[in-house]
């Protein structure tokens, strides 16, 4: 398998890089500190005998912040007006190397300044995992530059020999945690006196080596100011903080050092654009009608109601808000003829009894709104039906565009239940029935039969048709049981999955 190659000259990643290490210029390099621990208040704790080599950087909050400010102008940011912490963030679009930005960072700051004791915090273990391995991966590409390799390591609570070589070792140390390995005190091994560590407690021995933090994604790390994620972070007592997302929550207070934002990124051909496609759905000229509330009106006046419908304008077609009286004619107010046939009967709202409106609608049936209900309008069938036929002719005609060129052509639906794709008979096998399953091979069916797409539907090896309930396919998370069942946007902990 070929290696990905990267590029050291990317401009708008030298200068994420130079935001950082500018931010330290006419720091002093110091010895690195050593601390010698030895625990050995009972006979049977074997003593830990280790000396703790940690980071060593002078400079004082005068000269960062005047730094800090430089950086900023230079990168025309907003200036800070003093020095709130030393947690500086950069913004970049995903997609741009923030990864790489930060470990060119450890090299540089290793090269110039010494700094050996890293800690890298992401949000979820799928990012540990892949942080971990793009770190081995760019090795080769750092080593030509600064001869020096990484050697990250995964924090794991039953591995404490690693927090030892982390906190003892000279080299060049980078350990990549997730949020949930410390934003728990009562739980965490993080925070508790372990035997391997002669009764030390590993966020005691890691702060000491005064680390340099990076985070990557903090508006999920973090939990806000208040967060636990945040209380985990300050007992760090890191040296200094660098924070890397593509979405800054805090973009105005949070010592904004270099931004590439999502203009920034399409402009520089770093991502690519999206366009919006939507179908037109004849429906929308329907007698859509939703009660807002009932106005009372004064003496003798009938009470009216207040509601949201459609009406036609010079613009076209738009939902609004009007107040409707019993008898009114709805189609002179709207200007669209199917609201011919809906008759206003009565408008009431009597103390201890919600707001109502009573509507006859043309096909004699009669129907009650509250406040929040509505009538007509375009229903979900119809709706999902319209944006599926769309996707497939979309799909279809890409197809056509890229035929020959050895480009395979995708689509994603992205639905709200797995039961609208997938269901199962009582004996655990898949049926042919789901609702979403239906629709697509019905319309599939129908563009097999159009003269413009009858030939994506053969098999050009074979020559035989191709069958079409083996042109789509589900991918969703598996139960024990193996069935595809629903998740949800957030686990037990609220962190996002």
């Amino acid at each position: 398998m070929s290696k990905i190659k990267y590029d050291a000259n990317q401009d708008y990643q030298v200068d994420a890089l130079n935001s950082i290490i500018d931010l330290l210029d006419g720091a002093l390099a110091g010895t690195p500190t050593v601390t010698t621990i030895t625990d050995s208040s009972e006979a049977k704790i074997i003593p830990l005998e280790t000396n703790i080599l940690g980071n060593s950087l002078a400079i004082s909050d005068e000269k960062l912040l005047e730094n800090l400010n430089a950086v900023q102008e230079r990168n025309d940011l907003p200036l800070s007006p003093s020095l709130e912490s030393r947690e500086f963030s950069i913004e970049m679009e995903t997609g741009t190397g923030k990864t790489y930005v930060y470990t060119s960072a450890i090299h540089k700051l290793h090269a110039d300044y010494g700094l050996t004791k890293f800690i890298i915090i992401v949000p979820s273990i799928a990012i540990k995992e892949g942080t971990y391995n793009s770190i081995l991966e760019m090795n080769d590409h750092f080593t030509a530059q600064y001869n020096q390799k990484l050697s990250p390591f995964i924090y794991v609570r039953t591995k404490l020999d690693q927090v030892k070589e982390f906190i003892g070792d000279s080299e060049i140390q980078v350990m990549i945690m997730t949020i949930g390995s410390f934003n728990k005190k009562g739980k965490n091994v993080w925070y508790q006196e372990k035997e391997e560590l002669s009764y030390s407690k590993p966020v005691e021995l890691v702060k000491r080596t005064r680390p340099v933090v990076i985070i990557d994604e903090p508006q999920s790390v973090e939990g806000g100011v208040y967060g636990k994620g945040r209380e985990g972070l300050d007992e760090l007592d890191a040296l200094f903080t660098i924070r890397l997302s593509a979405t800054l929550p805090d973009k105005d207070s949070c010592q904004l050092i270099y931004e590439l934002n999502p203009i920034d990124a399409y402009n520089l051909e770093l991502v690519k654009g999206i366009e919006v496609d939507s179908p037109e759905l004849s429906g929308e000229t329907s007698a859509y009608i939703e009660l807002i509330d009932v106005v009372i009106g004064k003496g003798k006046e009938l009470p009216r109601a207040k509601v949201r419908l459609n009406k036609k304008n010079d613009e076209g077609i738009t939902t609004c808000e009007e107040i409707i009286s019993k008898g009114q004619d709805l189609a002179n107010l709207t200007k669209i003829k199917s609201y011919s046939t809906v008759k206003i009967e009565r408008v009431s709202k009597r103390k201890g009894r919600p707001p109502m409106l009573a509507l006859s609608l043309g096909n004699g049936e009669k129907i009650s709104l509250n406040p929040g209900q509505s009538v007509g309008g375009i229903d979900e069938n119809t709706m999902v039906r319209a944006m599926m036929k769309k996707i497939i002719q979309n799909h279809l005609d890409n197809e056509n565009d890229l035929r020959g060129k050895n480009i395979k052509v995708l689509s994603l639906f992205f639905i709200d239940r797995v039961s609208k794709y997938r269901i199962y008979d009582e004996s655990g096998q898949v049926r042919d029935d789901a609702e979403y399953v239906v629709m697509f091979e019905e319309l599939m069916e129908g563009f097999a039969k159009e003269s413009e797409y009858e030939e994506l539907f053969i098999d050009s090896d074979t020559g035989n048709s191709i069958d079409i309930k083996d042109m789509h396919e589900g991918y969703f998370s598996i139960d024990p049981k193996g069935k595809m069942v629903d998740t949800s946007l957030t686990n037990k902990e609220g962190k996002a999955n």
